[in-house]
């Protein structure tokens, strides 16, 4: 009977350490791009433009940067998937 406690007390304590939240499968902000403000038209093609913040910059102080936090990036493409993952490719991370 003591054995049959045991058991169920080693099982829920691994069902609960499962269910803690934990880093797994997430991305370091440094790995990510936040995107502000985005804009679409259409000039041989579809141009997507997107304002981002580099949150490495933006948590430094801000009298000590050497540049600006926010950058603007352009890519055309003839699909908006396709502006955008050439948008991903110039800033080199993730969205």
């Amino acid at each position: 009977m003591k054995r049959f406690w045991v058991m169920g007390l080693v099982v829920l304590l691994l069902i609960a350490s499962g269910l803690i939240p934990g880093c797994r499968g997430k991305t370091a902000m440094s790995e990510q791009v936040a995107v502000t403000a985005i804009g679409l038209h259409e000039a041989e093609g579809l141009v997507l433009s997107a304002q981002t913040v580099d949150s490495l910059k933006t948590a430094a102080s801000l009298s000590e940067q050497d540049e600006a936090a926010t950058t603007v990036y352009t890519a055309a493409g003839d699909s908006v998937a396709l502006a955008l993952e050439t948008l991903l490719g110039k800033t080199g991370r993730q969205a």
